[in-house]
């Protein structure tokens, strides 16, 4: 057996997890594409941003998300792969 392989999980039920995990990051990102188009305006309209303010947005959040992916990948190699994906899926 090779060590670096993860074994089965006992329950049959846990081998949905990923994928699982997987339709709903699909869902949501489908989602999320529709409605991305429209946040400038809800920016300007309801929260009363600026056009700097929602760019520095625009900016930020990017960098933000690499961030995390970094520390999601570092989480994961002490977590496991699915638990990290659970901890930052509850995270938010």
């Amino acid at each position: 057996p090779d060590p670096n392989r993860n074994p089965k999980p006992r329950n049959p039920k846990l081998r949905a997890v990923p994928y699982v995990l997987f339709l709903a990051d699909f869902t949501i990102s489908i989602a999320s594409g529709m409605t991305t188009k429209f946040f400038p305006l809800f920016f300007k309209n309801v929260v009363h941003m600026g056009p700097s303010a929602v760019q520095v947005v625009y900016l930020v959040v990017p960098l933000c998300m690499a961030g995390m992916s970094i520390a999601a990948q570092a989480s994961s190699r002490v977590l496991g792969r699915v638990p990290a994906i659970l901890l930052y899926k509850g995270l938010g």
